[in-house]
């Protein structure tokens, strides 16, 4: 699986055969599936996340949840399936493990501007952190505090802005003289 998703567009007459293996047995192959979903870039991966998403709800291997969210991310980012993607990540955080919780959290911040409609988590976690900070009765505690709320301000920042615009490429590194 990682080498056909490593052939890029290549990939694309195989996407509906290998996304049709989301629901095998082995974790191993769903986690395959999903590296595949996640990193071939072509539009035909677009409305190929409800098998996986339906994978995603029933796993129970921690390997494939995460080779699956991580998936999830790259397409999201890249607009493909990203309203029923951001829903399943906003019903992880809401799972009873923390740690699931935590991981869709760290899931829904990468994909940033798109996704803006996990927003309001991120800002009831900001007005817990307010209450950690003024709560903060050592310096530790203080720094600690004022860390997460400036991660989450940037954070929700990057979900409800407009994106940025790409930085132009760089010319190379120039030549020292001597």
């Amino acid at each position: 699986m990682r080498a056909l998703a490593n052939c890029g567009k290549a990939a694309t007459p195989h996407i509906d055969k290998v996304n049709a293996l989301a629901r095998d047995e082995e974790w191993w192959v769903r986690a395959g599936v999903s590296h595949v979903l996640g990193y071939v870039e072509d539009p035909a991966t677009e409305g190929k996340a409800g098998d996986l998403i339906e994978a995603f709800a029933k796993e129970k291997s921690v390997f494939a949840r995460n080779r699956i969210r991580e998936a999830f991310v790259n397409m999201a980012k890249r607009g493909c399936n990203t309203d029923p993607i951001v829903k399943t990540l906003i019903q992880e955080t809401k799972h009873p493990h923390g740690f699931y919780g935590s991981m869709a959290m760290s899931a829904l911040a990468r994909i940033g501007h798109n996704a803006k409609a996990a927003a309001h988590l991120f800002e009831a976690k900001l007005a817990e952190a307010r209450m950690r900070l003024s709560d903060a009765k050592t310096d530790a505690e203080k720094k600690r505090a004022e860390k997460i709320l400036r991660n989450l301000r940037n954070t929700i920042n990057a979900m409800t802005n407009s994106p940025k615009t790409p930085k132009p490429p760089r010319n190379g590194k120039k030549k020292r003289k001597k």
